[in-house]
Parts: structure tokens; sequence; C-alpha cells
């Protein structure tokens, strides 16, 4: 692969081992990823910045990273990282493997109108599901006990969420 041009959407993109929110700031156009086996660490927000990105691939030899349906887990899938800005899911139910949702790893979903959040999910991260604009509902399940900061800013449209109060901060 080639480095790439950040005003090509097309270009294929040598990843650096560790992906920060900086690693991709400038690839505004980009609309699916890959990432190699040779990427170790992805930092939360890493695709913050991507807002035409509808998908998330993973190299199944890599050992720290995989995708469902273009969502971006951890490998053992633990940990929901991302779910790409543009990606086409209306309604989306969080895996029961999962137990802490990755900070802004919804950010700016533009099509979510609802999630389900299984009861193995104690943690949910700051901006989790900011600027998702059709959001309507949300209830957090008792095992929840951390929602970061901002998790619903930007949500127009939510008009329902129930927090348990096994909330703590």
């Amino acid at each position: 692969m080639r480095p790439i041009n950040p005003g090509n959407a097309h270009d294929n993109i040598v990843l650096p081992t560790t992906i920060t929110k900086s690693s991709l700031a400038n690839f505004t156009r980009l609309t699916s990823i890959r990432i190699s086996s040779s990427v170790l660490v992805i930092e939360d927000s890493s695709f913050s910045q991507c807002k035409l990105l509808r998908s998330i691939s993973v190299d199944s030899d890599n050992m720290h990273f995989a995708s469902i349906n273009g969502i971006l887990f951890t490998k053992n899938f633990d940990t929901l990282l991302c779910c790409p800005s543009q990606h086409p899911f209306l309604h989306y139910s969080i895996p029961t493997s999962v137990t802490s949702i990755g900070d802004s790893a919804f950010d700016g979903c533009s099509h979510l109108r609802s999630i389900t959040i299984p009861t193995s999910v104690s943690s949910i991260g700051d901006s989790v599901f900011s600027n998702c604009n059709l959001l309507q509902s949300i209830t957090i399940p008792t095992s929840v006990t951390t929602i970061g900061n901002s998790a619903f800013s930007g949500c127009s449209n939510l008009q329902s969420i129930i927090i348990p109060t096994s909330v703590t901060s």
C-alpha cells in the first residue's frame, strides 16, 4: 500500500501501528477502512473526524481488533470501539459479549434511531452517542454503573432516556 492523499476517498491507507484521533483527522472523505494485522493500538475517538465512514474491516490476522458488519471491536468483542457515522443501521443491538462502549463509539451516526444495550455492558464512554440526530429513545440497563461526559450531547430528537439508579458516575 502507499501513503494516501487525504482528499481521495478511494486510496489505500498505510496505517501506523497506533491509530490516534489525529492520525485520521485529515481524512474527512474516507468511506471505508481496512485495519491491517500490523495495527496494535486504536485510541478512543480515532474515527470521529471521518464523517463519511460507512464501514471498518479488520484483517483476520490482527491479534487486537475485529469487526462485525463494519463495526469495530476489540478482538474478544468485549469493547465496542466504533460504529462508523454513515453505517446504514437504523436499529442496532449491541452483542452480548460487549462489556464497555468506547468514547465516541457512535458519534455522529446519522441513521441510528434506536439501540439495544445488553445487560453485559457496565460502562458507556464519553460522547458515545453525541450528534446521533435521529436517536429517539434509549434504555440503559441496570448493569451500567458509568456513563461518560457528554454521552448524549447533540441528540436533538432524543425524547426518552431511562437511566437506572445503578449509574454512579
